[in-house]
């Protein structure tokens, strides 16, 4: 692995624009940046790609031993919100994706930091923009991820209704441009998907509906979990809605705690490097409280 001090391009701004790439910069500094790139060899790029088909490997695993051990509170996750949990883990609903941050320097064990598979971003710069990028830079050059086509290639194969909702926050460009990749990736792969901000979802006393009043039977939401199961309506999601692309077991990998619980599980695999003797402190707590937040903070729902 090598990291080259590149020139950016004179006119990134330019194509960054014509992209669509809104959130380049944000608040007037560059978030992308083409001062460095790194350059990996065919093996380290295997060795990347084994890290994280395993770690995904010990966390389905170690998801499944706290579902049927009922670790829910060890994990920090509410009682009332389990039973949702266990039944999507049971029905193993579909996960599109998630995103894993690794430490690594080309030697070695590459180490988990972060398990993000609730709300990861990064998908848009990550696939379409860097291509670009790397075909003027670095024609002679590959891009060693195949994002777009996976994302493609899944939708079909995720048993969703013909018509799938995309809906996120209000005012966050990196958000929004996001959920426009994917909604563009779900019409490529033959779905309907309109668009739709959190707020605007509403509830008509038997089912979640669009601002047309249309039923909303699958929806990805970049939303995270704990903030849809205290907002003012989060109980009616137990009832029969697809959860479209975010399954109801994904709380189990967004909380803190399931590093813990994953390397508590599996001491002897170097690649979890995060462990706690006890799952209770400190990161299930915090867990715990996010989910518990001050309820005093208004719902961005509509009734």
């Amino acid at each position: 692995m090598r990291r080259h001090i590149i020139a950016p391009r004179h006119d990134w701004r330019d194509r960054a624009r014509d992209l669509g790439f809104a959130y380049a910069e944000i608040a007037g500094e560059p978030y992308w940046d083409e001062t460095a790139c790194w350059e990996f060899t065919s093996v380290e790029v295997d060795a990347l790609d084994d890290a994280l088909a395993e770690l995904e490997r010990l966390t389905r695993l170690a998801a499944d031993h706290a579902v049927r051990h009922d670790r829910h509170a060890q994990l920090g996750i509410p009682a009332a919100v389990w039973p949702l949990m266990v039944r999507s883990w049971e029905r193993q609903e579909p996960s599109l994706y998630g995103r894993m941050d690794f430490c690594w320097d080309g030697t070695g064990q590459p180490k988990l930091l972060e398990y993000n598979a609730d709300t990861p971003t990064t998908l848009f710069e990550s696939s379409v923009v860097q291509w670009e990028w790397l075909s003027c830079a670095f024609p002679d050059m590959d891009q060693f991820n195949s994002i777009h086509e996976a994302l493609i290639a899944a939708w079909p194969k995720m048993g969703l209704p013909p018509r799938v909702h995309f809906c996120g926050m209000r005012d966050s460009a990196e958000d929004r441009g996001n959920i426009d990749y994917l909604r563009d990736t779900a019409v490529q792969a033959g779905l309907d998907a309109p668009f739709l901000f959190v707020d605007e979802i509403g509830w008509d006393g038997r089912r979640f509906v669009d601002t047309d009043r249309a039923e909303i039977r699958a929806v990805f939401k970049l939303y995270p979990w704990e903030f849809l199961l205290r907002d003012d309506f989060g109980n009616h999601i137990a009832m029969p809605v697809r959860g479209g692309s975010s399954r109801h077991s994904g709380c189990c990998c967004p909380a803190r705690a399931s590093w813990p619980c994953c390397g508590n599980c599996f001491p002897a695999i170097p690649i979890c490097c995060l462990r706690f003797g006890n799952l209770a402190e400190p990161a299930a707590q915090k867990s715990r409280n996010r989910f518990l937040a001050a309820r005093e903070r208004t719902s961005p729902h509509r009734a």
